[in-house]
């Protein structure tokens, strides 16, 4: 017979979500589709690696899981599901657990016997990576830097916006005497820089939170993969060109009353070119949105103004949530956006705080340089409740661009731009990743492992809407 392990839920965040009708599921490991290993870190934050097996792996979910270590199902259950998903006795320590690429330590000692390198130190109860300069700390992870004086990897930033990319239970915390508003605001080279850390009671879900309310079983961190497809119009060698985002976000839902409110902090876009109607079409050319662009989008919010029971099949929608992108405009929703006509519009701002106007976008392929754009767009979320861990459903949106400056200049052009005829390529998925009520360790990096580690998973991309499509067991 072969061996049995418990399906990984997620990569940072163990401390979560209940199964509500089996308890401790076993399957077949083979059809998992774990990674080798030889220690933890190889394993990503928030699962270990089988000792013996030398495969990534996760045993529980919740306490509720680890009933199969008992001898009969009617006895109390005297384990606990550890961070790193292993089933512990109750009171004990899982010493070995990584949580959010953290792990903690009295000494270097304690970093040398995780890492098996003499890279990192214990900095703050925390192993972190020895460093000369930033691009040290890459294996680390995105939004870590090298402290100028210490020479560890830390989590650098200058605004609570540079933390929420770690989760949203971080904060930035500046040096004594900063002004977080001002700070906030600064020019390029003029903010000074703290660091992103805990916050005091986890995640802040606002003062509203009341569990006798059906807004409540909603509430909770989720990563979102929402799709928006649009047909780009005087585009230069092909005319036309249907392109949808593919943007992963990692998502705070509170209480406002009987109301819902969504944050949205942005981990990634992806921009994919397709063709529907021509099987033998080309991609010759593709604009690629850096890290730094999406880093740099504030945080957008929805709110759900009539809530329904949570049951599956239950349905509810958001507003419209508007948002100007590369410029500031008395009037967001009716102003004209800036154009390269007037690229001294002292509307167009540096958003992305590269140095360049607007936000900047690389174009790879036949046509290849740095467009910068000003972008105006809108989504609305129809939402069906899968169960109470899975949303998905159709998005209305809509979009306007204008390049106001590119390098070299000859990728300066004019556009139009509308949505794309099959509503089906826009489309959105929500996986629920921390319920309000436990602690929660999800960050960007977790929607990502979902998005493109899960093999079929709920956040996978996949080119067409498909309302059929059911949720991995224990995902």
């Amino acid at each position: 017979m072969k061996s049995v392990k418990f399906i990984p839920v997620i990569l940072l965040s163990i401390f979560i979500l209940s199964c509500e009708k089996k308890e401790g599921v076993e399957v077949y490991e083979d059809a998992l589709g774990y990674y080798e290993c030889s220690y933890d870190m190889e394993c990503g934050s928030g699962r270990y690696c089988d000792e013996e097996k030398h495969i990534c792996t996760i045993d529980c979910v919740t306490s509720k899981d680890c009933v199969f270590k008992l001898s009969s199902p009617d006895e109390e259950n005297t384990y606990d599901c550890s961070p790193c998903g292993r089933c512990i006795p109750k009171g004990t320590k899982d010493e070995r657990c990584v949580v959010i690429k953290d792990i903690r330590c009295s000494a270097d000692e304690d970093c040398y016997e995780a890492y098996k390198s003499t890279n990192y130190k214990c900095r703050k109860g925390y192993c972190a990576q020895v460093c000369q300069e930033d691009g040290d700390c890459k294996k680390s992870g995105r939004g870590f830097y090298c402290h100028q004086t210490e020479k560890l990897c830390y989590r650098r930033c200058f605004r609570d916006l540079d933390c929420y990319l770690h989760g949203w239970q971080y904060e930035c915390i500046l040096p004594e005497g900063v002004n977080k508003e001002e700070n906030e605001k600064a020019k390029v080279g003029e903010e000074k820089y703290g660091e992103c850390e805990l916050r005091a009671g986890g995640v802040d879900y606002g003062r509203d939170t009341n569990p006798s309310k059906p807004s409540y079983k909603y509430t909770g961190i989720w990563g979102f993969m929402m799709n928006t497809a649009v047909r780009t119009l005087h585009v230069p060698l092909v005319n036309s060109q249907d392109t949808v985002s593919n943007n992963y976000i990692l998502v705070k839902i509170v209480q406002k009353g009987e109301q819902l409110v969504f944050y949205e902090k942005w981990c990634s876009i992806d921009l994919r070119n397709f063709n529907d109607e021509n099987p033998n079409w080309q991609d010759l050319a593709r604009m690629i949105t850096p890290e730094q662009y999406s880093d740099n989008i504030p945080i957008n919010t929805h709110r759900v103004l009539v809530v329904p029971e949570m049951v599956p099949g239950a349905k509810m929608e958001t507003d419209i949530m508007l948002e100007v992108r590369g410029a500031i405009l008395e009037n967001p929703a009716t102003d004209p956006l800036p154009t390269h006509y007037n690229i001294n519009d002292p509307r167009i701002i540096d958003q992305d705080r590269d140095g360049k106007p607007g936000m900047t976008t690389f174009m790879l392929g036949v046509l290849t340089g740095e467009v910068y754009n000003v972008q105006r767009w809108w989504v609305k979320y129809y939402i069906n409740v899968v169960d109470a861990r899975h949303w998905q459903g159709l998005l209305d949106h809509g979009s306007e661009q204008n390049i106001i400056d590119a390098n070299p200049k000859s990728l300066i052009y004019d556009t139009e731009c509308i949505k794309h005829p099959n509503q089906n390529h826009s489309y959105f998925r929500a996986l629920k990743l921390c319920e309000p009520d436990q602690p929660c360790a999800a960050s960007c990096a977790d929607v990502l492992y979902h998005a493109k580690k899960v093999k079929g998973g709920w956040l996978e991309f996949e080119w067409l809407y498909d309302e059929n499509k059911k949720p991995l067991e224990n995902e």
